[in-house]
């Protein structure tokens, strides 16, 4: 059994609903319209702002490649991004509009693309 995981933006979604949920430090509310916005809603002050604004922002460029419009108040983080970036595709092996690329095998090993 493979451990590699191919990570996307309902997985990053996930990902912070969850932390939400089982932290109860915020609430999420995710928009999917031409772009995903995510919306982080806490009593916790500016500081935590800032600490979601910058965490938030380099889990999504580090997990998807892809770097977030932010807007930030003291009780509000709202994060937007598309998939459609430049470039063919991300390093984990989806493409830019977020749908997996068809990966070619070799002896059991992934080929160069």
């Amino acid at each position: 059994m493979s451990t590699n995981r191919i990570m996307s933006p309902d997985h990053f979604i996930r990902f912070v609903d969850n932390y939400a949920r089982y932290s109860g430090q915020f609430h999420v509310e995710h928009h999917d319209e031409a772009q995903h916005t995510l919306v982080l809603f806490h009593n916790l002050g500016s500081k935590w702002s800032l600490y979601l604004e910058a965490f938030m922002a380099s889990a999504l460029e580090a997990s998807l490649n892809v770097t977030a419009r932010t807007q930030r108040t003291d009780q509000s983080v709202a994060l937007t991004f598309s998939m459609v970036v430049t470039g063919d595709r991300l390093p984990n092996g989806l493409a830019r509009n977020g749908k997996r690329n068809s990966v070619k095998r070799i002896n059991g090993k992934r080929a160069a693309p």
